[in-house]
């Protein structure tokens, strides 16, 4: 969830439903050299310390407190960033969250940071890694979409990339996106093309045992609830909140 969601009637609107808020994202466009770290690291903390585990939100109530911290999303896309070769303004933010982190959270509970490895396409984890930054992070986020074309490969993701970010890692990787649209008959997305019901509900649990078997791929986020626009049907939901096929796939996997 962004964390411009971070509030009461949010978090307990999820947490009534037993939904817990796992990762919170920080910073989804703009100038990366503009964010003032400090401030950034104050923001997560902040957050944190409310509906992370063991938050003050949680007293009285079961604790779904959530555990990560996704620092910017897909910061290597110009779609979305101004500067998404500034792998120094991105060092600086993330030692400036895992310090701040540290200082304020006992280990037990400090959330982990994940640092974007690679946007679709994009190996700007390369890029702050060679600065020395993996020390900063306790995991990689891939967005492993299949791209707009090829039938095969985009049923599968781009598992490559996830493989890759390991490898060149050594972290855990994190897939906080992944997702097949099913709206048949129009354009495809910029990283996706579009599926059947059918198909979708078969990729999602292909990937999702794939992801499990590799024994390094931590999380799969599958994007997204429900469809919206004209081509963008990533949901497990059509627009009128009926089910597709995918949301009980997504249920047994």
């Amino acid at each position: 969830l962004e964390s411009r969601f971070a509030t009461d009637a949010e978090v307990g609107a999820a947490a009534a439903s037993g939904v817990r808020v796992d990762t919170w994202l920080f910073g989804t466009s703009g100038t990366i050299g503009k964010i003032n770290p400090a401030a950034y690291a104050a923001e997560v903390v902040a957050v944190f310390k409310r509906y992370g585990v063991g938050g003050t939100f949680w007293q009285g109530r079961p604790d779904l407190g959530g555990r990560f911290v996704e620092v910017l999303n897909e910061p290597g896309g110009s779609w979305a960033w101004t500067d998404p070769t500034n792998y120094a303004a991105y060092t600086n933010l993330l030692k400036a969250v895992h310090e701040a982190l540290a200082a304020n959270f006992a280990p037990a509970i400090r959330p982990l940071v994940l640092a974007s490895w690679d946007a679709p396409n994009r190996p700007f984890g390369l890029g702050w890694a060679a600065l020395g930054s993996l020390a900063y992070c306790d995991g990689v986020t891939v967005h492993p979409y299949g791209g707009s074309n090829g039938e095969s490969g985009g049923a599968l993701g781009n598992r490559h990339s996830v493989e890759e970010a390991h490898a060149l890692s050594g972290k855990p990787v994190y897939v906080t996106e992944i997702g097949w649209p099913t709206a048949v008959g129009q354009p495809p997305t910029g990283d996706s093309q579009q599926w059947t019901e059918a198909q979708q509900a078969q990729n999602i649990t292909s990937f999702i045992h794939w992801a499990r078997g590799t024994g390094y791929v931590a999380m799969v986020d599958v994007f997204g609830y429900i469809d919206y626009g004209s081509n963008y049907a990533y949901g497990i939901e059509r627009k009128d909140h009926t089910h597709k096929l995918s949301y009980a796939a997504l249920a047994a996997a």
